[in-house]
């Protein structure tokens, strides 16, 4: 490939399609979109990185014979004997020496060879002695890695096999749980010597009862442990891994050698200290510590000699010009090659080489003006010519392991955004592209407008709002949605001014067209009675003087130097065209266009499509033309690549069609079309037919395979004749290659007697009559009126033929779901919706299109206008006569709801279509009434396309997606299709991101600019692997501020900082879980396998209890295991028992109490399911009762109503039991070591919180699949008619399955002023907001009863994804959210932050706080609420709620989801003097903050802003699965809160000492990705501003922090403790004492009498973990008698899961205190 070539052929074609739909009149405005177009406005130079050269060592023949025997003499027969580069030969050393060691160097730089060759080594080195185990285990972060590793495997097999002629003695399996049963089983006979696993399936080797053999495989034999992509181990994630290696390291006999490899580990600092930063991770995630000599990075060498030439010799060489030609040796001495290497390629770090910074060829350019003194063109061309060089010796030397200085081009690309200007004249405003609301200049600043243009005189439209109160002009956004109110609603005092606020201003400068007399010209239906003026509503709609200056002020009275018009939205004339538009329903966009008219998904697919078309004019191997495109949503995948697949079988089509139109002068008709078609598209039977019924030869098809594919064709060209109107695709007509016509029409023209009685047409010449009829034609073929045998009598029979005998997966064949589009009769007067089945009306009465057009014409001719019966007679007369002349057809008696009628088709063996003259594109006067000539050109973009020869290709171009959604064997599939070139793209989300590698692949192509640094290095790796030349394109939208900032800062993305993994293992909640996982796999309990129910005994739906065995087998194993179970996780926790020595949590018996507590901790992890078990099993019950009563009719509602509530009950009981056979948990959120999971009983590893399914397809068929979303995006994505794009289709949500209709009457309350809810029976009772006190009545709080929860839906497939679809169709909803704490506010913990005395912040910490998302509406709804079908969950269309029964059982309903999790609420109070913009912003800062001090990622803690938007509060949630245990911390340990705060304050670049900006934040603007920005908060971007909270974090700073118990802060409660505690006890006071000087957590009560026993406790403190007593025993106590009973009493509440601590008197306090620093904290 030629990277140049094919970098300027994508650019060149993108250029033109985006200029082939410009029309602008404006000469300035002209001039400087051409400028961005050809400058850097849109397309800037590339940039440049190149990848340099590894230095290579000896090959593993050579090392073998050095190595004393032991490297293996077998290893390079495996893995191919080449050299090798240094880094492998040092990671291969290291693995001889018995050592771990992680390689962090490039993608594509064989890092999987490092742990291969040393696991295959030592495996070979056994030789016949090597005994049966799992010797090695390959982790991945995801499947389709495992999948590619695993070839790569069988490859070296093979090798091995070829050499030897022998088997491969090294044997290997998947073990990912996606196997059959048969596979797993055969792993567990042979227990090979490497498995390939994810670390999911990892813990559950280390949990799982039923792969105790595996661990015994594990223990005795596992001697490398590898874990691939090590950089994607991070936060709560990492942590899990991290927390899991040390158990396997526990598990195993043998010490574990752990290997790791990652491309993006650490990218800043000297070489020393980035190998630091991997060592410090490394130790961390390995459990073992890691020293620098263990991180083996990448060693660059020079590919030329190294020798930086003087200034002279550079200007020589620069002055000889270039050879481009030249061999290997003239370029390694060449001194403009050695001067690129040294001080461009690559960089010295402190005597180290690395790679350098990319930078366009300008600034290259720019470098070697000022190094060989030359002028900047010829340094210019110089590069261009170095570079092309070393591109023609690296394609020349692709398979030869050598490279000159390989590059990759980074290519930014930004959607075509607005122009826009400042209000002045045309000579003098400000015009420019950049995004923005305002331009400075000499005068200051002023207000930017968005321009939209003409689309048929290119004459511009400023875009306006008028403020009528300021009376100014104030911008508008185009793209924002504008309520339009209809003629009815704009009636008497509403037409008005403001209601018509919205519209555009053009300016007068004197133009000819202001002269023009609209009342004289316009539609007749718009004036009133006596014509002699507008009605009222048109009048408002004409254009309307105005006069303005340039700060937006405006009258209508000549007052302001500035003179235009006005026109509302929508835009009813266009008077700089001379167009009124008389249909209301015809779009803005089809009027008027932006410079930005190309979407995300066409720009995606025209440069897929030149990408293809260059490599293949290149000459490129079929099997390497081909692109990977990334985008970061799933969705977006599977809608580009129905895009591109639509795209391609549309032009195919119309390409094909054009070539057979030119080869045939007389032109194709109904007879012939469809095989001359066929024959220019020279389609294989492969390329259509299905699988099952191809011919054996190909050279001879079967003959219904043809017919299928012919008929096909012909339906295809009928469709086309309709979507001539596509703007963004224009059909053959609209760029003057093609022209249909009418068989015999000028025949009948010249026929006069044959008009006769028919107004207009009988004194009519024949040309005028020619046209006429042309538009009455027109306007049946383009509204689809036509008639064929296979649209209407065949219909069912064609469908059936192409269905079998085409592939629905190839681009000539029916989408799996669709149908062939049904003719649409047009009669003269709709009557009303049609009663037959497949009979469709449109009307071409007096007010449609047609009937407005004779009305032009009558007029024109001077003769009256019909009124509406007589229009009826006449255009039925006309009709009739086209009847009898064997133009239409004419059916009788059509039938609709208001009676029947006669209804027209054109026949279609009138058609005759014939070739352009590549000129004229005719108009439509059906649809446009235009009062001036307009003339219309040809597009040349579509012009070119239409005439390529498709041929060329060889093979038919398609794109599939590639996500996880999809099922693994489809995803394996698409990954062997696109590598052998049978897809010429694959658009993926991030599932092909990591690792995955794609033989010679050249092409990336990005959707949008991923999330980070690392994210783009990764994917833009993915291309140029071999050595090759690769280009890497980003497409950035226009209305993405992330895309934006990233447009502007193209090196920060491809060169950015990549910073190390964070991980935080001294986690109470963290080491609790795996804690847990320990105990479980030490128990075996086999009955924890699949299912919860296996474990609980559910023969009373009343009592459900965990079965007695378990409960047994827990107590056994605790009883005779426990001093085990605690040494052994103790060696676990060996390794960072420092830091948990730092911890407030942690002491030596922390273990003994979680050991004491699994039991209790366990049977509480099944409450949820319990009681969910216990309202399915009722709502069957109750559901039985009513269908076993013989006194209830079977057809009646209530009983058909039971038994659609019974059959709901019995699926929530299925999906409860989870009883299938997989034992791996991905399909359901009740697979028993998922849902344990998510109690947070068991590691979560951050996965999605219970998620919701839909079902994809025809679920009563079984035709389809599910699809699961979190539980926050399914309410948005699951939404009533929300659209789904899902493998190559469209689906749209119908219904949800209804669990109990009782459900239906959910309640909430909820309080506005905080956001807090209550729900169901409390929101009936609470009359009070728990945070602010205030009673909750009028308008301070709203109730519904009317909540529905959002639970398993379905939904049915759609129209295949066309290519007119940019972006998702998504409707849009109204989202809240708001929070309760389940176990109410008194259990909560509270602070309160003073200064001064005064409160600034309130803090709530809720421990598994429920969140509510409610989604009240779709956003364009006029009222809220989803209509419900409560019979059957159907969400209910306007159409649908016409039937009177549908009607009546229809409900309003608000859908809603509840998710669980940790919270901190902070409400800033009246002294803290926050606006709500300070408030958006101090919680971005805070959230920076945690994940900074607690090492945890961005997805794993949530921000939302609660209450009232003038007063916000925030509510900051733990957002990964399971508790991070961070924000318990924040309340419990007031000196973490005041950390937190200087951590904040410095992460916004400021200096906590002295208080003042960094000097490198004063290089920052207020809001940058270095402190507030992400690409998760897009949506504040504009508001957010370090500066604005400057000063409320230096208050929060320099606070007091009071912890909040019952209600009192920390003196209060000490004041209270003193009243309450046993004043007999000569023990509680010293405690109490001890406890408030030292300033330690005080108890939450004293003298607590326990509700179950006639106990009596000294104090009580209420923890996240549940109450934890405390006894202070005094000298009493000594006594046998008082020490039997206290015995007695503190075993039984021990045995209830009582947390018990005793303090002894002779004990010093602070020995006790220290036993237990979890619950005395230190409180400031």
């Amino acid at each position: 490939m030629d990277a140049f070539l094919t970098h300027n052929s994508i650019i060149s074609d993108y250029r033109n399609y985006l200029k082939s739909f410009l029309s602008i009149a404006d000469t300035r405005i002209q001039e400087e979109v051409s400028q961005s177009f050809e400058g850097a406005g849109f397309i800037p130079e590339p940039l440049v990185q190149f990848n340099p050269a590894y230095v290579e060592g000896k090959s593993l023949s050579d090392l073998a014979t050095e190595s004393d025997n032991k490297i293996n003499n077998q290893l390079p027969w495996a893995l191919g004997d080449y050299r090798l580069f240094h880094h492998q030969i040092e990671a291969l050393r290291m693995g001889l020496e018995g050592k771990g060691f992680v390689v962090t160097s490039g993608t594509g730089s064989g890092k999987s060879l490092t742990y291969l060759s040393t696991i295959f080594n030592d495996i070979f080195n056994a030789g016949s002695g090597k005994t049966k185990g799992v010797k090695a285990i390959l982790v991945y972060p995801m499947n389709a890695l495992i999948n590619s590793q695993e070839e790569e495997i069988k490859k070296y097999s093979e090798n091995y096999k070829k050499a030897y002629g022998v088997e491969f003695p090294i044997s290997f399996a998947k073990y990912t749980g996606q196997e059959k049963a048969e596979e797993r089983q055969k792993v567990e006979q042979e227990e090979p010597d490497i498995i390939l696993t994810n670390y999911m399936m990892l813990e559950l080797i280390m949990t799982r009862a039923s792969e105790s053999w595996l661990r015994t495989s594990l223990k005795k034999s596992l001697k490398y442990l590898v874990f691939d992509e090590l950089h994607t181990y991070k936060g709560r994630q990492g942590a899990d891994v991290s927390m899991l290696i040390r158990r396997i390291h526990n598990h195993c006999d043998q010490i574990l050698i752990c290997i790791g490899t990652s491309a993006t580990m650490a990218s800043q600092g000297t070489p020393e200290e980035k190998r630091q930063t991997v060592a410090k991770v490394a130790t961390k995630i390995f459990g073992a510590t890691y020293t620098q000599d263990q991180i083996i990075d990448e060693k660059l060498r020079t590919c030329t000699e190294g020798n930086l030439p003087d200034a002279v010799t550079l200007h020589n060489a620069v002055m000889d010009s270039i050879d481009k030609d030249a061999d290997e040796a003239a370029f390694i001495q060449h001194p403009l090659s050695n001067w690129l290497e040294l001080e461009i390629a690559l960089s010295d770090n402190h005597g180290k080489l690395e790679r350098g910074k990319p930078k366009s060829v300008p600034e290259i350019a720019e470098a070697l003006k000022k190094a060989a003194e030359i002028d900047i063109s010829k340094a210019k061309i110089t590069i261009t010519d170095l570079l092309q060089w070393a591109e023609k010796l690296n394609e020349r030397n692709r398979h030869q392991r050598k490279s000159y200085l390989p590059f990759r081009f980074h290519q930014f690309i930004a959607q075509t955004s607005t122009v826009a200007v400042t209000l002045e004249s045309r000579a003098q405003r400000t015009i420019t592209i950049q995004s923005g609301r305002y331009v400075k200049d000499e005068e200051g600043e002023k207000l930017l407008y968005p321009l939209l243009f003409s689309r048929y005189s290119g004459i511009d439209f400023i875009c306006v709002e008028k403020d009528t109160k300021n009376q100014t002009l104030l911008p508008r956004n185009p793209e924002a949605a504008v309520t339009v109110l209809t003629q009815k609603e704009l009636t008497g005092n509403q037409l008005n001014e403001y209601n018509l606020r919205f519209g555009y201003l053009i300016l007068d400068e004197g133009e000819e067209f202001w002269k023009d007399d609209l009342l004289d010209l316009a539609p007749e239906a718009w004036l009133n009675n006596a014509n002699n003026a507008f009605r009222p509503y048109y009048e408002w709609h004409m254009p309307r003087q105005i006069y303005f200056n340039n700060t937006g002020q405006y009258s209508s009275q000549p007052i302001y130097p500035l003179k235009g018009y006005f026109l509302p939205v929508k835009l009813r004339v266009d008077p700089t065209a001379g167009i009124f538009y008389e249909d209301s329903k015809t779009n803005e966009n089809t009027k008027l266009m932006s410079l930005g008219h190309e979407g995300r998904s066409t720009a995606t697919t025209i440069m897929s499509y030149s990408i293809v078309k260059s490599l293949l004019q290149q000459q490129t191997e079929t099997a390497d033309q081909k692109l990977l495109s990334f985008t970061d949503n799933r969705q977006d995948a599977a809608l580009q690549a129905g895009h591109f697949n639509d795209f391609i079988a549309t032009v195919r089509l119309r390409a094909g069609l054009y070539q057979a139109a030119q080869k045939i002068s007389d032109g194709l008709d109904i007879n012939n079309i469809a095989e001359k078609v066929l024959e220019e598209l020279k389609l294989k039977e492969t390329d259509y037919a299905h699988p099952n019924f191809l011919s054996k030869d190909p050279d001879f098809p079967e003959l219904e395979n043809e017919k299928a594919i012919r008929t096909y064709i012909l339906i295809r060209i009928f469709q086309d004749l309709k979507k001539g109107w596509r703007y963004t695709l224009p059909n053959l007509e609209q760029t003057a290659l093609l022209q249909v016509d009418y068989n015999r029409l000028d025949k009948l023209i010249s026929l006069d007697e044959k008009f006769r009685g028919l107004q207009l047409l009988d004194q009519a010449a024949p040309e005028k009559r020619r046209h006429i009829l042309i538009q009455l034609l027109n306007y049946f073929r383009t509204n689809f009126s036509i008639y064929h045998r296979y649209l209407s009598e065949e219909i069912t029979e064609v469908e059936n033929l192409l269905r079998n005998r085409l592939d629905e997966n190839k681009l000539w064949g029916l989408d799996h779901n669709e149908k062939i589009d049904r003719p649409t009769y047009l009669v003269s007067a709709i009557p009303g919706r049609s009663t037959q089945r497949g009979v469709y009306f449109a009307s071409m009465g007096s007010r449609s299109g047609i009937g407005k057009f004779f009305k032009r014409e009558f007029r024109e001719a001077g003769l009256t206008w019909l009124n509406q019966d007589d229009f009826r007679e006449y255009i039925e007369q006309l009709c009739d006569l086209l009847v009898s002349t064997t133009f239409l057809i004419k059916q009788e008696n059509l039938r609709g709801e208001r009676g029947v009628i006669n209804g027209y088709l054109l026949r279609s063996d009138c058609l005759r279509w014939q070739a352009g003259d590549g000129n004229t594109v005719s108009t439509d006067d059906t649809r446009m009434n235009t009062y001036r000539p307009l003339k219309l050109s040809p597009n040349p973009f579509f012009k070119e396309l239409y005439q390529t020869n498709f041929q060329q290709f060889g093979r038919e171009l398609m794109g599939r997606e590639h996500t996880g959604q999809l099922n693994a064997e489809t995803r394996i599939q698409r990954e062997e299709q696109f590598r052998s070139g049978k897809l010429a793209s694959l658009y993926c989300s991030p599932t092909m991101e990591l690792g995955i590698d794609i033989a010679n692949l050249n092409i990336v192509h990005m959707r949008n600019v991923p999330p980070n640094p690392a994210n783009y290095a990764q994917r833009s790796g993915r291309a140029g692997r071999s050595g090759q030349t690769a280009v890497v394109i980003t497409y950035c939208s226009a209305w993405s501020p992330h895309d934006r900032h990233y447009f502007k800062e193209a090196g920060k993305m491809v060169a950015g900082a990549v910073v190390p993994p964070r991980i935080d293992l001294a986690n109470e909640e963290l080491l609790s879980s795996h804690f847990n996982a320990f105990i479980l796999m030490e128990l075996a309990l086999k009955e924890v396998k699949v299912s919860v129910s296996a474990l609980l005994d559910i023969n009373n739906d009343q009592v459900i209890t965990i079965k007695a065995a378990i409960l047994a087998s827990i107590d056994h194993g605790v009883q005779t295991q426990k001093g085990r179970w605690i040494t052994e996780f103790k060696k676990i926790m060996q390794t960072i028992a420092p830091d948990l020595d730092k911890t407030s949590w942690y002491t030596d018996n922390w273990l003994e109490h979680k050991t004491g507590t699994f039991k209790t901790a366990f049977i509480k992890a099944f409450d949820r399911w319990i009681h969910l078990y216990k309202a399915a099993r009722k709502m069957i019950n109750e559901a039985r009762a009513i269908l076993d009563d013989v006194t209830i009719k079977q057809d009646s509602d209530l009983n058909k109503d039971a038994k659609r509530r019974h059959n709901a009950g019995l699926k929530q009981v299925e999906l409860l039991l989870n009883d299938s056979n997989r034992e791996s948990g991905s399909e359901s959120e009740f697979y028993v070591f998922r849902y344990l999971a998510a109690e947070g009983f068991l590691p979560g590893y951050n996965f999605t919180r219970l998620p919701v399914r839909t079902f994809v397809g025809y679920k009563h068929a079984s035709q389809g699949e599910y699809i699961s979303r979190a539980k926050g995006v399914a309410l948005r994505e699951f939404a009533p008619q929300n659209i789904l794009y899902h493998n190559g289709s469209k689906y749209e949500v119908n219904r949800m399955n209804l669990l109990n209709p009782e459900e239906l009457q959910r309640k909430i309350k909820i309080s506005h002023s905080t956001g807090y809810a209550f729900l169901d029976d409390e929101a009936e009772w609470a009359n009070n907001d728990p945070i602010t006190h205030i009673e909750l009545k009028g308008g301070n709080m709203e109730y519904k009863r009317n909540l529905i929860e959002l639970s398993e839906s379905e939904a049915r497939p759609r129209e295949r994804i066309s290519c007119i679809e940019e972006e998702r169709s998504s409707k849009g909803y109204k989202i809240e959210e708001y929070f309760h704490y389940t176990s109410g506010i008194e259990n909560c913990k509270q602070s309160v932050i003073k200064k001064s005395g005064a409160e600034l912040l309130k803090l709530i910490y809720g421990q598994s706080t429920d969140l509510i998302s409610l989604n009240r509406q779709a956003r364009r709804a006029t009222s809220e609420g989803f209509a419900l079908d409560t019979r059957n969950g159907k969400w209910l269309t306007q159409k649908e709620l016409e039937n009177p029964d549908t009607l009546a059982a229809k409900r309003d309903v608000l859908l809603f989801v509840k998710e669980t999790a940790d919270t901190l609420y902070l409400q800033p109070l009246a002294n803290l003097q926050l606006s709500p913009a300070q408030t958006i912003s101090l919680s971005y800062a805070l959230k920076r903050a945690i994940e900074i001090k607690y090492q945890v990622e961005s997805s794993e803690i949530g921000i939302s802003i609660m209450g009232n938007s003038d007063a916000p509060n925030l509510l900051i949630y733990e957002a990964a699965q399971g508790s991070l245990g961070i924000l318990s911390q924040l309340v419990a340990d007031p000196t973490q809160l005041k950390d937190l705060f200087a951590t904040a304050y410095q992460a916004m670049h400021f200096d906590p000492e002295s208080r003042t900006e960094t000097s490198y934040g004063q290089t920052l603007p207020r809001a940058s990705y270095e402190d507030l920005l992400s690409y998760y908060n897009q949506r504040h971007h504009d508001i957010l501003d370090r500066h604005c909270i400057k000063e409320p974090l230096q208050h929060l700073m320099d606070c007091d922090i009071s912890p909040l118990n019952e209600g009192n802060d920390y003196e209060q409660q000490y004041q209270a403790l003193l009243q309450a505690y046993d004043k007999n006890s000569h023990s509680e006071l010293p405690l109490l004492k001890h406890l408030y000087q030292n300033k330690l957590a005080l108890p939450n009560k004293a003298q607590v009498n326990m509700d179950d026993y006639y106990i009596n406790v000294d104090f009580l403190y209420n923890t996240t973990n549940g109450p934890v007593l405390i006894f202070c025993d005094g000298s009493v106590h000594d006594e046998s008698i008082v020490q039997a009973q206290d015995e007695h009493k503190r075993k039984l509440l021990k045995d209830a899961g009582y947390d018990v601590l005793v303090w002894h008197y002779l004990t010093p306090i602070e020995e006790f205190i220290n036993t237990r620093k979890d619950i005395f904290r230190k409180q400031g």
